[in-house]
């Protein structure tokens, strides 16, 4: 299901808040292994707005150490649009979370 709330802000940058909910890694088309983490209960930090059930966003660097399951994180971050899967038909588009910055654990 696309994340709707979460394309009413495409091409913006926002702030956000949710809970982190899992670790995962995936490789990229050049054999890399990538990082990434699980945030739930996504909403807008201005207004509480929901934005989106879910979104799976890249670990790096910036990402402060002590980040766990649980852990109530802020951050910034422009939304774009995707497709959901290169082999996909339909071309279902979707929305993500990208660039994150100034990130606090609550």
């Amino acid at each position: 299901m696309p994340r709707i709330e979460l394309g009413e802000y495409n091409g913006q940058r926002i702030r956000v808040y949710g809970t982190v909910k899992d670790f995962a890694t995936y490789k990229v088309q050049s054999g890399r292994i990538v990082p990434s983490m699980l945030i739930v209960g996504i909403a807008m930090c201005s207004t509480n707005e929901y934005l989106a059930e879910h979104v799976w966003i890249k670990k790096g660097y910036q990402w402060p150490d002590g980040v766990i399951v649980g852990s109530i994180v802020s951050f910034d971050a422009s939304v774009k649009v995707y497709s959901k899967s290169a082999k996909d038909k339909n071309d279902r588009k979707d929305f993500k979370l990208t660039n994150p910055s100034n990130i606090l654990v609550v």
